[in-house]
């Protein structure tokens, strides 16, 4: 019997539609957060702070990871020593001749990620939170004290270092490298961020991957986007991805704001899911952003999340942002995640109107 093809449309629409129904019941959204107050839905993160030593390492995990599901297992990595490196005892010339250098921190991390290994105990996911680089704006912000003219001058000046520099760059002056004309910033930005993207991925992704090929890894701010975003400021926001897995940063007072930004970094994924924003507590982005910030990136197909909720145990001030974090994450996985499952699931109207053909098909058979 010959199928017709608008049938077939039809059933692999179908297929498609109750694969994803019969899926999403598992379909649970996770937050991780820097401090635990024992709410469920909230699993708190192994937080690494630096040159620990490896057997303490693997002593804090045993600790934290007592009781947590293996995919549940998350690093969150913070090797603040590396701020206190800018310049990194480097000038900016010998580092666009060089790249940076990490060697100290990656034997660290070796070390680190043999000891959990030995022990057994194997991360999920590991999120780095390093900020800094070589972007004009961290240049001045940083250890380099002297103007931001100065810096690209002294690369601009140096045969071996200006040789270095992508072709893009060499069509622009030192002296065009300022605020007031954003291309050619952008044009050092993205290849300040390439250079630092190369030396993460060279210290700490690929160590990882080696040890626990099945552990994602991103750093702060890691993303892929499908059209251009502008920040708060006007600025274009740039690719970057020192992993596998995208940490964009939704820390704007408004919903509407981070979802825009949200919105094109999924779009560039084949799976939502490896798309695994930064948060910022309620208290500090405001209670309805928070929501409306955390439930709109459910509805796009995000399912884990990063808490950013800094405080102190003497003053308890992250407790009332978990307690609201964890009601959020409750209330999504029983509407979103359960009950709403057709209304998720449904096809889209291009979809039914594949759909409808087939039907007419099958009637006229009868």
């Amino acid at each position: 019997m010959r199928v017709s093809p608008h049938l077939a449309v039809a059933c692999a629409t179908a297929s498609a539609w109750f694969a994803g129904l019969s899926a999403s019941a598992q379909d649970q959204a996770r937050m991780f957060t820097w401090h635990d107050t024992g709410q469920a839905g909230l699993t708190e993160t192994l937080m690494l702070v630096g040159h620990r030593d490896a057997d303490a390492v693997v002593k804090a995990a045993q600790t934290k990871w007592a009781g947590v599901a293996p995919e549940d297992r998350v690093i969150v990595l913070a090797p603040w020593e590396m701020y206190a490196a800018v310049p990194f005892d480097a000038s900016l010339p010998d580092i666009v001749k060089n790249g940076l250098d990490f060697s100290g921190m990656k034997s660290w991390w070796d070390s680190t990620l043999d000891a959990l290994g030995d022990a057994g105990l194997a991360p999920s996911q590991v999120a780095m939170d390093y900020e800094h680089g070589l972007s004009y704006w961290h240049l001045n912000a940083t250890g380099f004290d002297l103007s931001r003219r100065s810096h690209f001058e002294s690369v601009w000046n140096d045969p071996t270092a200006y040789a270095a520099l992508p072709d893009e760059l060499k069509a622009y002056d030192a002296s065009d490298i300022h605020w007031r004309d954003r291309e050619p910033v952008l044009a050092w930005d993205r290849y300040a961020t390439d250079v630092l993207t190369e030396a993460l991925t060279d210290a700490f992704a690929e160590p990882l991957a080696d040890v626990f090929p099945a552990a994602s890894f991103g750093n702060y701010g890691d993303m892929l986007l499908s059209e251009d975003v502008y920040d708060p400021n006007g600025w274009r926001y740039l690719d970057h991805m020192t992993g596998d897995t995208a940490h964009p940063v939704l820390y704007e007072k408004d919903a509407e704001t981070n979802l825009e930004l949200l919105a094109s970094v999924v779009a560039a994924f084949d799976d939502p899911t490896d798309v695994k924003p930064w948060v910022k507590a309620p208290r500090l982005i405001g209670w309805d952003t928070f929501e409306q910030t955390v439930e709109g990136a459910y509805d796009l197909g995000v399912r884990d999340f990063l808490l950013f909720n800094p405080g102190s145990d003497e003053h308890g001030t992250y407790a009332g942002d978990n307690a609201f974090a964890a009601q959020v994450i409750a209330d999504l996985n029983r509407t979103r995640g359960a009950t709403d499952v057709r209304l998720a699931f449904l096809p889209e109207p291009a979809a039914l109107s594949l759909l409808l053909p087939g039907v007419a098909w099958l009637r006229r058979r009868r």
